[in-house]
C-alpha cells in the first residue's frame, strides 16, 4: 500500500528515493517475507525515477530472495534488465542458468517465455538459429480450465 500511495508523487525525483530505500529496508528483511516490497522497489526505481543502474542492484536483491514456488519473475527481472541495459551476453548467461537449475520448479509458460526472451530479445536473428536453445520445442501448456 505504502508504494501506491507514496509511489503516486508528483515529485518522484525529489521524493521516491525515500520511499525505495524504505521498501528495500523493510524487503531485505533476513526473514524474507517481505519480498513484494522489494519487487515494488525494483519496479519504481526503474519505471518512475528511470534509475536503471539502482533497479539492477534491487533486482539482484530480489533474485537472491527466489526460492522455488515464488513467481519466476523475481529471478527472471534481474536478467530482464541486465539486457535492457545492454550486456545481452550476461542476460543470455543468467537466463541460460535459470532454465537449467529451476525450470523443474517453474511453470512451463514461465519457461517458454525465458526461452522466447533469449531468442528474440537476446540473441540476434543470425545468431538465434544457430543457438541449441532456440531449437527447443516449446514445452507444452496445461490445457485451460472448462
Amino acid at each position: 500500500l505504502a508504494s501506491y500511495y507514496f509511489g503516486s508523487t508528483q515529485n518522484a525525483q525529489e521524493q521516491l528515493p525515500y520511499v525505495v530505500a524504505y521498501l528495500e529496508k523493510v524487503g531485505t528483511r533476513p526473514e524474507k517475507e517481505k519480498w513484494r516490497w522489494l519487487a515494488q522497489a525494483v519496479y519504481l526505481a526503474r519505471h518512475r525515477l528511470h534509475d536503471v543502474p539502482l533497479a539492477l542492484h534491487l533486482a539482484k536483491e530480489l533474485a537472491g530472495m527466489y526460492k522455488p514456488g515464488m513467481p519466476a519473475w523475481t529471478l527472471q527481472t534481474e536478467a530482464l534488465i541486465t539486457a535492457e541495459m545492454g550486456d545481452k551476453e550476461a542476460a543470455y548467461g543468467l537466463l541460460k542458468a535459470m532454465i537449467a537449475t529451476e525450470s523443474e520448479h517453474m511453470d512451463p509458460n514461465e519457461v517458454n517465455f525465458m526461452v522466447d526472451y533469449i531468442c528474440t530479445k537476446v540473441l540476434t536473428p543470425a545468431q538465434a538459429p544457430h543457438d541449441p536453445i532456440c531449437a527447443l520445442t516449446t514445452i507444452p501448456t496445461p490445457p485451460a480450465a472448462p
